[in-house]
């Protein structure tokens, strides 16, 4: 049994583990807290997606702690905005000092140092205002149908790939994605960039953006009908056959056709399955050109096949399959 004492004027204790049956008597000695609230304001009016504080003590043994920054209960529902108060902080303080850090998406981290640790804990308020990082750009992506329609990125199940077009020596190490009705993407490296959104129900589609440091760029994609893919496999037993798609050589985004599958979603490297001598399974969501289809079982035997995809029409394809 592990007992978890909280009490919100000190910092939670938990015990080692106790044996059932155990009648000695546990002696639990609570550290006091230092309890700290942020007002966390953006200097330009954006929201703050996704702030965290970061909190290391300064001494021989330091503890410390990353952590989401959460908005407190008090007020408007916990959504992302330009100003917010977050909810309490608990430190410990049996140790000297302390540094502080909070960060929020595309804005520069705001740090205290070397603030002193009371003893028997208390309460502080910090002020902080966040800069927004003008060493990087912002794209905002918004899709439409071909009837000028919007498409919701979030309900529409889309996906975003980015492709840098700059030097192989600068390509970016990660990216931040913030999906709602349309795209965020709030703390991109300046450079060029290629955009590809897919999304079952439509076929993808791909455009070239430059992104600007301390620029805000809006992006609009037109997604029109897609090509679709009943793929179907020969097999003398059954045998639930992993498979891919690929275009020019890459994995692209297959989505089942039948939503209530139990296939996984589309991923940067999608893996499908179907059933061998079955119905096959009707894939959506591709653009035009030749796809090819590719086995991916290790016990089986390589296999593939390459077929032209057109928009709006569905093209049938079989493949067999054989164990090694």
């Amino acid at each position: 049994v592990v007992v978890l004492v909280d009490h919100p004027h000190y910092v939670p204790h938990e015990t080692l583990p106790i044996e059932p049956g155990n009648e000695e008597e546990q002696e639990i000695e609570l550290v006091p807290a230092w309890r700290l609230t942020f007002h966390l304001r953006s200097d330009d009016g954006g929201a703050l997606h996704n702030p965290t504080i970061h909190w290391k003590t300064r001494d021989e043994f330091p503890a410390g702690e990353l952590d989401l920054l959460s908005a407190s209960p008090v007020g408007p529902p916990a959504q992302p905005r330009a100003e917010l108060e977050s909810e309490i902080v608990r430190l410990p303080t049996n140790h000297s000092a302390v540094d502080v850090e909070i960060k929020a998406d595309g804005y520069l981290p705001w740090v205290t140092r070397n603030e002193p640790l009371p003893s028997d804990g208390g309460e502080r308020l910090f002020q902080v205002t966040l800069e927004r990082d003008r060493s990087v750009g912002m794209l905002r992506v918004a899709l439409t149908d071909e009837a000028g329609e919007p498409i919701h990125y979030v309900e529409s199940g889309a996906q975003v790939g980015l492709t840098w077009l700059g030097k192989p020596e600068d390509v970016p190490s990660a990216f931040v994605l913030q999906p709602s009705d349309v795209l965020t993407l709030p703390s991109m490296k300046a450079g060029k960039y290629r955009v590809l959104v897919s999304a079952p129900g439509y076929g993808p589609t791909t455009a070239d953006v430059d992104v600007v440091a301390g620029v805000t760029q809006e992006l609009g994609l037109t997604l029109g009908p897609p090509a679709r893919l009943r793929v179907r496999f020969r097999a003398r037993d059954r045998t639930i056959v992993k498979f891919r798609v690929l275009r020019e050589g890459r994995p692209v985004a297959a989505f089942p056709e039948d939503r209530d599958s139990d296939q996984p979603a589309a991923s940067d490297v999608p893996e499908l399955a179907a059933e061998g001598g079955g119905d096959g399974l009707v894939l959506t969501g591709l653009g035009a050109g030749p796809h090819t289809i590719e086995v991916t079982n290790p016990e089986l035997m390589p296999a593939s096949v390459t077929v032209t995809l057109a928009p709006g029409k569905l093209v049938e394809t079989e493949l067999e399959v054989q164990r090694r």
